[in-house]
C-alpha cells in the first residue's frame, strides 16, 4: 500500500497534478500561491531605494511563480515602521537601527507610542553616518562658529517621514543651534526631497545639509564630486548630548566622499530590514534566506552593504526583535543557537 501510494505520488508530481508544500522540496519558496509584496524604501535614487531594487531581485526567485516586489519610493524611517505598525501599504521596509530603537521604546520622534507590531528580517547591513556638508563658498567651517559668528546659513532639510530631518534638528540643536537662530540671523530652513537637496547646495542656494548615508551614498556623492564642499564634525561638546538620545559615536572614514581627505567625528547608525510581525514565519523566513544568502551578491552591487554579514549582523537590529521566521533561518544557518 506504501509503495502504490509513493508511485501515485511520484505520477502526480510530474503530471503537475499535486500540491506539494515548497519548503518539503528545498526551502526555496513559503508557499504555493503567488505573492504581491510592496517593499518600503525611500525616494528614488536614494541608497536605499538601490538596496531594496537589488534585494528584490534575490528575492523574487525564491518566492512562488507570479510573485511581484514593488519597491516604494516612501515612507523613510519613521513612515516605513508606522506603516508597517498600522499594517498599511508597505509589507517590508527599511530603517534604521536608531529609528527602530525609538519606536520600540516610544522616544524621540514617536513621542510616547511604542511600537509593538514591527519585526526585524535582518540587521546591520551598512555602516550608516549622518554627514554634515557645508559649501565651501560659504564660508562654514564648524558649527560652532556659526553659533558664536550669528553666520547667515541657508538650511536644506527632507520631509519629516525619516531621520534626516529629525537628526538636522538635533543635531544643531547639540551645538547651541535652533531653526528660530537660523531665521533670525537672517538665513533660512527649507524642506525639499533628495534631489532638491543635492541641486541647491550646487547652485548656490543652500550652506547646509546634514543627512544620513552609507558609503557610496549616490546623491552626496555626486555633490562632492561635482562641488567644492567641506564635511564637519560633530564637535566634541554636543556629543554627549546626542548620545543620550541614542544617536551613538561614529568616525566616518577618510575619503568616503571627495573632499573629505581626514576621519569625521559624527554619529552613527545602521540600516535593517523590517516587516510585521503578522507576515507569515515562512515567508520571512524564505525573505531573510534570501537576503542572507545572497550577501556577495548584494555586496557587488551596492558598495554600502560591504559591511554586511549575515553571521553576525542579526544581533543588530537596533532592539526590535527579530521575526519568528528570520529566527528560524538563522538557527537553521547555524549562526542562532
Amino acid at each position: 500500500m506504501r509503495h502504490l501510494r509513493k508511485t501515485a505520488l511520484t505520477r502526480a508530481l510530474a503530471a503537475g497534478i499535486v500540491a506539494v508544500p515548497l519548503l518539503a522540496i528545498g526551502a526555496t519558496a513559503y508557499a504555493q500561491k503567488p505573492v504581491t509584496l510592496d517593499f518600503g524604501a525611500i525616494f528614488i535614487g536614494s541608497t536605499w531605494y538601490q538596496y531594496a531594487a537589488a534585494m528584490s531581485e534575490f528575492m523574487k526567485p525564491m518566492l512562488p511563480k507570479g510573485s511581484s516586489i514593488t519597491v516604494r519610493p516612501y515612507a523613510g524611517a519613521f513612515g516605513n515602521i508606522r506603516l508597517l505598525e498600522r499594517g498599511q501599504k508597505i509589507n517590508l521596509g527599511v530603517t534604521f537601527t536608531t529609528a527602530g530603537n525609538w519606536a520600540i521604546k516610544g522616544i524621540e520622534a514617536f513621542d510616547g507610542k511604542k511600537t509593538s507590531k514591527v519585526r526585524a528580517l535582518t540587521g546591520a547591513l551598512d555602516e550608516a553616518y549622518m554627514v554634515i556638508i557645508a559649501t565651501k563658498k560659504s564660508g562654514i567651517t564648524s558649527l560652532s562658529e556659526v553659533r558664536k559668528t550669528k553666520r547667515k546659513m541657508n538650511v536644506v532639510v527632507l520631509p519629516p517621514t525619516g531621520l534626516a530631518a529629525f537628526g538636522t534638528k538635533v543635531i544643531l540643536e547639540a551645538h547651541g543651534i535652533t531653526y528660530a537662530d537660523i531665521k533670525r540671523w537672517g538665513g533660512s530652513v527649507n524642506t525639499v526631497n533628495i534631489q532638491g537637496a543635492g541641486n541647491a547646495m550646487k547652485d548656490g542656494r543652500a550652506d547646509l545639509w546634514i543627512h544620513p548615508v552609507a558609503k557610496g551614498h549616490p546623491k552626496v556623492t555626486e555633490l562632492a564630486q561635482t562641488t567644492d564642499v567641506r564635511f564637519l564634525d560633530v564637535e566634541a561638546e554636543a556629543m554627549p548630548k546626542l548620545q543620550a538620545i541614542g544617536l551613538p559615536a561614529a568616525k566616518l572614514p577618510a575619503n568616503t566622499f571627495k573632499h573629505q581627505p581626514t576621519a569625521k567625528n559624527v554619529v552613527g547608525m545602521s540600516s535593517i530590514i523590517i516587516t510585521s510581525a503578522g507576515m507569515s514565519d515562512d515567508l520571512a523566513y524564505t525573505l531573510t534566506k534570501a537576503i542572507a544568502e545572497n550577501a556577495g551578491g548584494l555586496k557587488k552591487r551596492m558598495r554600502g552593504l560591504s559591511y554586511f554579514d549575515p553571521a553576525t549582523s542579526w544581533r543588530k537590529t537596533g532592539g526590535v526583535p527579530l521575526h519568528a521566521g528570520a529566527m528560524r533561518y538563522y538557527k537553521q544557518a547555524g549562526y542562532m543557537k
